[in-house]
């Protein structure tokens, strides 16, 4: 079966064209080129960003904790 047609009348190379410009103005790269584009991002993994992730989850879920632990006083006198 034939290939859909672009939307709203733009030509294959006019959207191909404003997809790359995307996903390089966001900090992507084109890897390969040819009947399938190929794109990889350019940052990187970053250990300070993994460890404050994680700081605030583990803060976020014992406040969780703690206003269940209100709500339901039966099962929160543990402190």
């Amino acid at each position: 079966p034939p290939a859909p047609a672009p939307a709203e009348g733009q030509s294959m190379d006019a959207l191909a064209s404003a997809i790359a410009s995307y996903f390089v103005r966001y900090n992507y790269k084109i890897v390969d080129t040819g009947e399938v584009v190929t794109f990889q991002g350019i940052y990187e993994a970053n250990r300070g960003q993994a460890f404050a992730l994680t700081f605030y989850v583990a803060l976020g879920l014992l406040s969780i904790s703690l206003v269940l632990s209100i709500v339901n006083s039966e099962v929160g006198n543990w402190w």
